[in-house]
């Protein structure tokens, strides 16, 4: 759920900014922001569903 919270406003900014066009925007550019973004959604998405797992196993009887 915040994934996708986190792209749809990365995606309202860019659409309703009138500084910031797509086509303005270097393929360099996109490149380098598309990377930060999964340097940051990757460790986020692996540590919840670690996180969920834990929980699922701690409850169970051993």
């Amino acid at each position: 759920m915040g994934v996708y919270t986190v792209v749809g406003s990365l995606a309202g900014f860019l659409k309703g900014s009138e500084a910031v066009s797509l086509p303005a925007v270097s393929q360099s550019g996109m490149f380098l922001g598309l990377a930060a973004l999964l340097l940051v959604l990757v460790p986020v998405g692996l540590g919840a569903s670690w996180t969920i797992c834990r929980r699922v196993y701690v409850r169970q009887d051993h």
